[in-house]
């Protein structure tokens, strides 16, 4: 018996028993999902225009012919379930995500290995050379292109996308699309349908599918917020920054937006709905409203036991000082604080010049400000100067750089690097 082989190359071929009597043609072959291989588990023969299930273990050789290990009289057969895996019903000319190559392949073929005696799926087989040899037009595409490169995807990249939900939920628990980076599966959404989308959506984690959310672009998000199911939908709203809540909320329709509204805190709504109040185009309509805002009275210690209890993956660039009004009135790096002794209060060390925008400045005017000065954030204050938020570099440029800029990889992929946010703002 042959290590591999594709099942173009057995599909429909004839079925014998062990003493060479025909039982029919190979119609399909029923599989297990694994991480890894998926094992086959049973084949199916159209006989007599019915279509039989077997136990795989009657299988002896694959080939141009199947060959069985028992007398047809001897065979056991099953019923065909409705939650049985099948090559031709799940796979073949379904849309997958190569979630190593990270794209959008259409299955023309899959390949089957044998070990220890059994078949496992390996790979499905994606590109022109499968196509051609389940046309059965192979021998005439390599006269043309002998060198027809064969392209496959290890069993343990397929995430499926075009699945029934029945079949969906085997792939569930592998969770290898929330390994992927946010920005990368928000580009992948770009080439999915509404329904793939869900489906994609569906299966990953609620901090990924937040994540990813976020990196969407606003149609995208959009599409998923009209057609997600409102629980998903309010799971990841959970799960974002007042101001990307803001920017969800402000793209739906209004019967969504009063479903989702009624899901939220009293506190969040008002920091969303002080978003909404600001300008489009300015800083305040783009800012963070979460900002690590330090007491200036605060010594060394409090301000490093504060950062230490927000749970954050990376320092922040600087943290800013407020007075008793809350009002701006200086910054700090984070460096600097540790180095400091902890009894040292903050405005012995603090820099008072610092840089800030406020909420009515244009988002072309900020840009010019973190050009001119090379920093990476920049705090916004109100018309009193009180502290409200903060604006980093990507969130402008995002804003403003033309969409023809976007589509190039390096400047997009610089622009999509978002910092972790903090959740809790001004120490009381």
């Amino acid at each position: 018996m042959s290590h591999v082989i594709y099942f173009s190359q057995i599909y429909k071929n004839s079925v014998y028993d062990d003493i060479g009597n025909k039982i029919g043609l190979l119609k399909d072959l029923v599989f297990k999902d694994g991480d890894e291989l998926a094992e086959i588990t049973h084949f199916i023969i159209h006989v007599n225009g019915e279509s039989l299930k077997f136990p795989w273990k009657f299988v002896a050789s694959l080939g141009h012919g199947i060959y069985l290990n028992t007398l047809k009289e001897k065979l056991t057969c099953s019923e065909i379930l409705e939650t049985d895996l099948l090559i031709n019903e799940v796979l073949l000319d379904r849309q997958l995500v190569d979630i190593d190559g990270l794209k959008i392949v259409r299955v023309n073929d899959v390949l089957l290995s044998k070990i220890d005696d059994k078949f496992y799926i390996s790979s499905v087989a994606v590109g022109t050379k499968s196509l051609v040899r389940r046309l059965g037009i192979e021998s005439i595409a390599n006269a043309i292109n002998p060198k027809l490169p064969e392209h496959l995807v290890p069993w343990a990249y397929v995430q499926p996308l075009s699945l029934s939900e029945a079949h969906l939920q085997v792939k569930v628990n592998r969770g290898k699309i929330n390994d992927v980076h946010p920005a990368d599966i928000a580009d992948l959404l770009e080439e999915l349908s509404h329904s793939e989308r869900e489906i994609l959506f569906n299966v990953l984690s609620e901090e990924t599918a937040a994540e990813t959310f976020a990196e969407s672009e606003p149609e995208i998000q959009r599409s998923l917020v009209e057609h997600m199911h409102e629980k998903k939908i309010n799971s990841i709203l959970k799960k974002l920054s007042p101001t990307e809540m803001a920017d969800l909320l402000g793209i739906v329709s209004k019967e969504r937006l009063n479903a989702l509204m009624k899901q939220l805190d009293e506190k969040i709504i008002k920091k969303i709905e002080n978003i909404w109040a600001y300008p489009d185009e300015s800083a305040g309509s783009v800012m963070k409203t979460e900002v690590f805002a330090i007491p200036q009275n605060f010594s060394a210690a409090q301000t490093i036991s504060f950062l230490r209890k927000q749970n954050q993956v990376e320092e922040p660039y600087y943290l800013y000082a407020v007075n008793d009004n809350c009002k701006l009135v200086g910054v700090i790096s984070s460096k600097h604080l540790l180095l400091m002794k902890p009894k040292t209060r903050v405005k012995a060390f603090m820099s008072p010049n610092v840089l800030y925008v406020h909420v009515h400045d244009s988002l072309k005017k900020v840009a010019k400000t973190f050009s001119k000065y090379h920093v990476y954030a920049l705090p916004v204050v109100d018309v009193s100067e009180k502290l409200v938020g903060v604006v980093t570099m990507s969130d402008v440029f995002e804003e403003i750089v033309p969409d023809s800029w976007r589509k190039n990889p390096i400047i997009a992929k610089r622009l999509k690097i978002k910092r972790k946010k903090p959740e809790s703002n001004v120490v009381k």
